[in-house]
This record gives structure tokens, sequence and C-alpha cells, in this order.
């Protein structure tokens, strides 16, 4: 989805977890493991990711400015930030 940040909770090389966090509002869609199930660390990766919120918010802050820094060395189909929804990052 384009205004969605897919990330995947992994234990080593193992997937647990893939989440869903939705760019415009940074809240968590949803969580699932195998099978569309929660797993035991569902309650802990659904924390992690809140409790990051601001890293992630940062990050895409930071995207936004090196695409406008680029500016006409970049167009619009380059530029990965100019796919998101506007208004996603602060400032």
């Amino acid at each position: 989805k384009p205004e969605s940040l897919i990330l995947s909770a992994r234990i080593g090389d193992k997937r647990i977890e893939t989440i869903e966090v939705d760019l415009k509002t940074l809240n968590v869609v949803q969580s699932r493991g195998a099978c569309n199930q929660n797993t035991e660390y569902h309650d802990r990766i659904i924390g992690l990711v809140k409790k990051n919120t601001r890293l992630i918010k940062q990050k895409l802050a930071s995207l936004k400015e090196s695409c406008l820094n680029a500016g006409n060395m970049l167009n619009n189909n380059q530029c990965r930030y100019q796919r998101m929804p506007s208004g996603v990052c602060p400032g």
C-alpha cells in the first residue's frame, strides 16, 4: 500500500510478525504472524513500534529533506518521498 510502511519483526532470520504502519497517522494498522494470527510476541512488537514512532517520523522527515535538497537533480518520479501521502512529515 502506498500510504503504509511495512515492517518485519524478526528473531534472527525467522520472521515473527509483519507490521503495517499508516504513514499519515503513524498508527499500527495491523500486525500478524503466521496464518494471520497474533504471536506470543505480539504485544511486545506493537509496544516497540509505538515506542519508536518518533524515530519513524524523523526518518520520514529526513527522506523528505533529502529529496527537497536534491532539487533539479531529481524529478518527482525518482524521489521516493513524492510517492508518500502529503502531510506525512512534520514541517
